[in-house]
């Protein structure tokens, strides 16, 4: 559990980790450099609710992904969970996770949908009712919710967008260290979670529960809650895979895609902050690679007066 300034979440973290039915578990936090309590009490919560963990410090700020791969190589298990201190599990989710992979030997890695909450009034959307471009006919289904995407198979999808977010997925230490963990390529605010999941897609196959067994929370202090910052490490991350991996016309194609998309949503993003320079350029780069109607218009309305680019409109 990588915590950053997150002792509020604490006390709810802890009692959803102790609801768990899986219980032969060590929890390890990784205290971000927090300038909170987040060290006082995470410590007293162990202590409280009788759980094998410890609480390390980071020494220097390494982000979310630097944190996780910390924990990593001070635990043991042969199985790796990770959890994020604001979101929630349901009760059944590492009894039933584990089961999974118990079950299939092949897959390095298993993850299930989630609920996108929002906690303001508690509406929610399911996270694989916006990812459509996951066809689960190109995976063998195990049972009523399991299935199975056979080594390789997956990459292609997740080309097309992030899916295995941290604390929904569960994974073999063994595919971990196989892999390098997540920032041993390169390190950055966010998005390593999505380079480490197409390296995983790569080299194993992947189990997906089509159950919904973690609420991921909306909130204003979410690390990837910048959404600029978002889409320039996206950029990164498609710019370093396209220069790492041979890859299909197919898979090659639908990444292209994705990249023009993420630079388009950087290029809009800054002109909606007032940087006409940077907008401009990425707009330049969104249609090298595709064109599109929302690019040119993003181009054109760079090169405009200020007085006209504070016009209230939207054309995304």
């Amino acid at each position: 559990m990588p915590v950053f300034n997150g002792s509020r979440f604490l006390e709810n973290a802890f009692s959803n980790i102790n609801r768990q039915r899986y219980q032969n578990i060590e929890l390890c936090i990784v205290d971000d450099e927090s300038t909170d309590d987040t060290n006082i009490l995470a410590n007293k919560l162990i202590s409280r609710y009788h759980i094998n963990g410890k609480v390390i410090k980071s020494g220097t700020r390494t982000g979310a992904e630097g944190s996780r791969d910390i924990a990593c190589r001070n635990t043991r298990g042969a199985y790796i969970a990770q959890f994020d201190v604001d979101d929630e599990w349901d009760p059944e989710y590492l009894e039933t996770m584990i089961a999974i992979l118990n079950d299939l030997p092949r897959a390095g890695l298993v993850y299930s949908d989630f609920k996108q909450v929002n906690p303001d009034n508690g509406s929610f959307s399911l996270k694989s009712d916006n990812t459509p471009w996951v066809d689960l006919g190109a995976a063998t289904r195990f049972n009523e919710n399991t299935f199975l995407f056979e080594k390789g198979v997956f990459f292609r999808y997740l080309i097309s967008g992030q899916v295995l977010f941290p604390p929904c997925t569960v994974y073999r230490r063994s595919l971990y260290e196989s892999i390098g963990g997540y920032t041993s390529s390169f390190n950055q605010p966010v998005s390593m979670d999505w380079e480490f999941g197409l390296r995983a897609a790569r080299s194993s196959a992947i189990a997906y529960l089509n159950k919904p067994l973690l609420n991921k929370l909306s909130h204003t202090g979410n690390v990837s809650g910048n959404s600029n910052r978002t889409a320039l490490c996206d950029v990164n991350v498609i710019e370093h895979v396209m220069g790492k991996y041979i890859m299909s016309e197919e898979e090659r194609s639908l990444l292209t895609t994705r990249y023009a998309a993420r630079l388009f949503d950087l290029a809009y993003g800054l002109l909606l902050e007032n940087d006409p320079e940077a907008s401009r350029k990425y707009a330049i780069q969104s249609l090298r690679q595709r064109f599109s109607l929302k690019s040119l218009k993003t181009l054109t309305m760079s090169s405009m007066p200020e007085s006209l680019r504070k016009l209230k409109y939207s054309y995304k």
